[in-house]
């Protein structure tokens, strides 16, 4: 009878321990998500920023470069390449730029 009673214990014990560990476990990756999900709007925020800025300013390279990394950041390649070739195409001699294209092209 005490053997069966000290290893529902010990049982019970472990079932609490896993309990609390998938709990915290679950809130950390919660917390980790809305993290996640602020950094990504504030990166399209600054995408609408500086498409704002190159409509005012069309041959602005640093503004294509910005877009062609914040573009990279949300995962849409397509677009980086578009952006950092348009900042080339303003700048052929734009070292950061190509070396940014090449990246692109690499990955």
């Amino acid at each position: 009878m005490k053997d069966s009673l000290f290893w529902t214990s010990i049982v019970s014990l472990l079932i609490i321990i896993g309990i609390v560990v998938v709990g915290a476990d679950f809130y950390h990756n919660k917390v980790e998500q809305q993290t996640m999900a602020e950094k990504r709007q504030a990166v399209v925020a600054d995408v609408h920023k500086w498409e704002e800025v190159i409509v005012l300013y069309p041959d602005y390279r640093d503004a294509y470069f910005k877009l062609a990394t914040l573009e990279y950041q949300l995962g849409d390649k397509e677009k980086a390449k578009q952006y950092i070739g348009k900042a080339i195409q303003l700048d052929p001699n734009f070292t950061v730029g190509q070396k940014f294209a090449s990246y692109l092209d690499s990955h």
